[in-house]
């Protein structure tokens, strides 16, 4: 590995770990504020369309039960996505860690199964 590489690396670890603190404080209290209305996906759909614009760096909101499945549609600030409800996440890597658990984690990039593209 090069000096330059190893730079990088290490430059694009210092921003991964910035932009985790920005999401994971915000994303807790998201979550504890619609745990309770976990039964009602009018009203957790409701909530995500009052805080999509306080979620500055997120492009996409949406609620998922304890398998990964989808219990909400797919809000983002300029509408819903009704499709993706019932939307099984379980085998995406992207939620193997909150699948053991943990409940923060930063993804790596990926190709999107849906637009074929990173995301």
């Amino acid at each position: 590995m090069t000096e330059n590489t190893s730079l990088i690396k290490q430059q694009i670890e210092r921003q991964r770990a910035a932009l985790a603190n920005l999401l994971a404080a915000d994303m807790r209290a998201l979550a504890d504020e619609l745990a309770p209305w976990m039964q009602d996906r009018e009203r957790l759909e409701q909530l995500l369309q009052e805080r999509i614009d306080s979620a500055q760096y997120s492009k996409y909101l949406w609620v998922l039960d304890d398998k990964a499945r989808q219990i909400t549609s797919t809000v983002s600030r300029k509408k819903f996505r009704e499709e993706q409800y019932g939307r099984d996440r379980a085998a995406r890597s992207y939620m193997q860690p909150a699948l053991k658990g943990e409940d923060f984690y930063l993804s790596e990039a990926y190709v999107s199964r849906h637009r074929k593209r990173p995301s």
